[in-house]
């Protein structure tokens, strides 16, 4: 992947407070039961369709929830990329094994690992996945290579960026997009 900018979205409840979400986001995820990639900051890669589905379907907000966008600078070489680049699936993939030898580990667990046995928090700042366990629940979507299924190809997929060590978070450009009647209230405002 060679970008250097990435749009993300995050999906909140919606509490009625945008200009209060505007000035204190983003936001950290600290529920251990939601965060599968550990504590941090977790984002939608690019495609607005998946903030929408979280709010309405994936997350506990009931479609009653706010989605608030941010355009970043990319920087490939501080995100640990589990979904683009093969050479961070392999260590992950022979640390992730190692672990198993010594009991059973989630995904989060191995991340948590990792962050306080190794130098992995010198090195990166978010980690970059694709969260294959809710694309059967993403409308329109198939899970490929099951028996009796077709394969197919994921135009909207469900790639989540977890940023857990950055200290600029909150210097981060992050506006209301969604409802429609929060993004444009700066324009009200006289």
């Amino acid at each position: 992947m060679s970008r250097d900018r990435i749009t993300l979205y995050q999906t909140l409840a919606n509490r009625h407070n945008p200009s209060e979400i505007e000035k204190h986001g983003p936001y950290k995820c600290t529920n251990k039961k939601r965060s599968w990639l550990g504590v941090g900051y977790y984002f939608w890669d690019t495609f607005i369709e998946l903030a929408h589905w979280w709010g309405n379907f994936g997350g506990c907000h009931n479609g009653n929830y706010i989605i608030c966008e941010s355009i970043r600078p990319y920087d490939e070489e501080v995100v640990f990329d589990l979904h683009d680049n093969v050479n961070h699936i392999n260590d992950f993939k022979g640390y992730y094994y190692e672990l198993l030898k010594t009991g059973e580990y989630t995904v989060s667990g191995a991340l948590e690992h990792l962050k306080r046995h190794t130098n992995f928090c010198d090195k990166y700042i978010a980690i970059r996945i694709r969260g294959d366990h809710s694309t059967s629940s993403i409308p329109n979507s198939k899970v490929p290579f099951i028996l009796g299924r077709k394969p197919f190809y994921n135009l909207v997929p469900p790639i989540q960026i977890c940023y857990f060590n950055c200290p600029d978070i909150s210097k981060w450009d992050y506006r209301v997009v969604y409802p429609e009647e929060y993004a444009h209230m700066e324009e009200m405002i006289f």
